[in-house]
């Protein structure tokens, strides 16, 4: 058998990616797979042994954005079919069951030979040295450092980035939904003209170009909730929506990948779906079956932005995933009629979070007209369309943001204005605190079609654009019932002290480096908040407001006399002192639950 040395090596450029890779003295790449020299005890060569059919090599070395988790080697090979591909592997793969990751590498056409798993994870291992670093990132959306997007497909910039990034996401399957079909000229022909003649569904679709102006302008995720009675064309324009950022088909309709997912999905992945859509949409179907036990929860994480805190095997806090979305759900109920009927209590701060909006109260969108053969044939074309041309609009509008925007500054102090004027042309005086967040909202989806519309990447008009979401003001506003804002003060608190259990240090505990995460302290059935930290668990609700309704509530824990109406205690902390608190009744958690 011939040595290693005499081996002819493969042309790398073959494999589409660097050239100047070199195996060392051990191996020899080559057109017909990778091979080591395998030795005695007496370290004379003994025989040639081969790992792969095809060629692969490491390219690039994986790892977080923080460099403490994510760690993977990137190889590039040529499959069974002479294509040139990438996989990423993941080093904590390579030290688990050799058989789970042999079955990953070969459903992707991985050229290994059998029982050669442990050889091939020995020769990625011995060339990670100096290869290129790839920062992974675990969610889509704006990255912290560099004016780009994440995609599945790699990061999108204006300008060349000073890193290489990777999309790495906890949901492995969670890439699939973001495909592309035809192109973005038939997708404007036979997707958004038909959906622009029905405001509801024009309104849908420019939701979808919203989510990825939440974190530059530093605004709350949520979502709006378009019900009615069935075959008013709900889906389709649900099948609109998705189709902005992926394949707009739906769940039953036998089509893999689809952008949309039934309500039911959420109390299964809800830690990891919302991540897999940061800033671009989330779109689900059937609220009606949504679980009754994890509806208003489901609700509440997906509008927070933010995963659950959780401890790793150390019991050291582990910072969760977040994202930033606008949420479309489609229902033949309102979700203060789904929260009834599930026996729970309809609680103020859902009317902020997930927008109830009727179609009914869309101007020209009444039964008699639902029932046209013409609106039937508009509906069933945007369906059928949404299927065949999709997945380019998203990045397109994307890409205008970062040619027109060099700094997320710059992006700010431009956008932040024009939402703002948008928002107050809406505002009237009759309206309460909660009132004008929704409409911020609304306003938000007029700026981000009006950019569309600007860039191209929508061709129709600004006016259809306004009256699109005057529409859903209007819809939404004259079925609204005023909610009392000491009510969501009280329930706003009780869903943040739930939310970060574990970020609450009894007063006993004297470890000052250990409680540095802290947001509060825990004595006696009592959750003592500062009043930075109260106003923040409150959500934007009046300090004032917020502090009278906990008394009247009964929920407030005092030291208060006829002589003396704090509402604070002084409360001693191990290692710090005696400092002023709000000290909130426990019970405040049952009042959420």
């Amino acid at each position: 058998m011939q040595d290693v040395e005499q081996l002819k090596p493969i042309s790398i450029n073959k494999l589409g990616t660097c050239s100047n890779f070199s195996p060392s003295d051990d191996y020899a790449v080559r057109d017909d797979g990778i091979f080591v020299n395998q030795f005695n005890k007496n370290n004379n060569r003994r025989h040639l042994e081969r790992i792969t059919y095809k060629p692969a090599i490491p390219v690039g070395l994986m790892r977080s954005e923080q460099g403490n988790s994510g760690w993977a080697i990137r190889v590039a090979y040529t499959n069974f079919d002479g294509q040139p591909c990438t996989l990423d592997i993941e080093f904590s793969d390579m030290h688990n069951e050799r058989g789970s990751i042999s079955s990953v590498l070969t459903e992707q056409g991985f050229p290994l030979v059998m029982g050669k798993i442990k050889l091939l994870c020995k020769y990625l291992t011995d060339h990670f040295e100096g290869l290129p670093r790839i920062t992974t990132v675990d969610r889509l959306g704006w990255l912290d450092d560099e004016m780009a997007f994440m995609m599945p497909s790699g990061a999108i910039s204006a300008s060349p980035l000073k890193n290489e990034y990777a999309y790495q996401p906890k949901d492995k399957n969670s890439s699939d939904v973001f495909a592309t079909s035809g192109t973005l000229t038939q997708w404007q022909d036979n997707v958004l003209a038909p959906v622009s003649t029905i405001n509801f569904g024009l309104f849908t679709l420019l939701a979808a170009f919203s989510s990825c102006l939440l974190k530059p302008l530093k605004l709350e995720s949520g979502g709006f909730n378009l019900w009615g009675a069935s075959s008013k064309g709900k889906t389709a324009s649900l099948q609109g929506y998705a189709s902005v950022w992926g394949n707009g088909g739906t769940t039953g309709s036998g089509s893999t990948g689809v952008f949309i997912k039934n309500w039911n999905a959420t109390s299964r992945g809800i830690e990891t779906l919302p991540p897999s859509r940061s800033g671009t949409g989330m779109a689900l179907d059937e609220l009606g079956l949504a679980d009754d036990k994890t509806f208003t929860s489901s609700v509440y994480t997906i509008a927070e932005g933010m995963g659950s805190l959780v401890m790793d095997q150390n019991r050291n806090a582990v910072q969760p995933t977040q994202w930033t979305i606008m949420f479309i759900s489609s229902a033949e109920m309102s979700m203060r009629e789904k929260i009834k009927m599930g026996g729970k209590k309809f609680k103020p701060g859902m009317a902020v979070r997930l927008i109830d909006i009727p179609l009914d109260g869309f101007n020209g969108d009444d039964d008699a007209l639902l029932v046209n053969s013409e609106r039937k044939g508009t509906v069933e074309k945007i369906k059928r369309s949404a299927s065949q041309y999709y997945g380019h609009a998203g990045p397109a509008f994307i890409k205008k943001l970062t040619e027109q925007f060099s700094t997320f500054e710059q992006m700010y102090e431009n956008l932040a204005a024009r939402h703002q004027a948008l928002a107050q042309s809406y505002y009237d005086d009759s309206m309460s605190s909660e009132h004008y967040r929704i409409i911020d909202r609304f306003a938000l989806v007029e700026l981000a079609g009006t950019l569309a519309v600007e860039y191209g990447v929508l061709n129709i008009t600004q006016g259809q654009v306004e009256n699109a979401v005057f529409d859903a003001i209007n819809a939404w506003y004259g079925s609204e019932e005023t909610v009392d804002e000491g009510t969501r003060a009280i329930e706003n608190i009780g869903a943040y002290i739930t939310k970060h259990l574990l970020r609450f240090r009894s007063t006993d505990d004297d470890d000052i480096e250990a409680n540095q995460d802290n947001i509060g302290f825990k004595k006696d059935g009592l959750f003592l908040l500062s009043k930075e930290h109260l106003a923040k668990a409150s959500d934007g609700i009046s300090i004032n407001i917020t502090k009278k309704a906990l008394m009247d509530a009964g929920l407030l824990h005092t030291h208060s006399t006829e002589k003396d109406k704090r509402y604070t205690c002084r409360i001693k902390v191990e290692g710090v002192g005696r400092l002023n608190f709000f000290a909130i009744k426990d019970t405040i958690i049952a009042t959420h639950q």
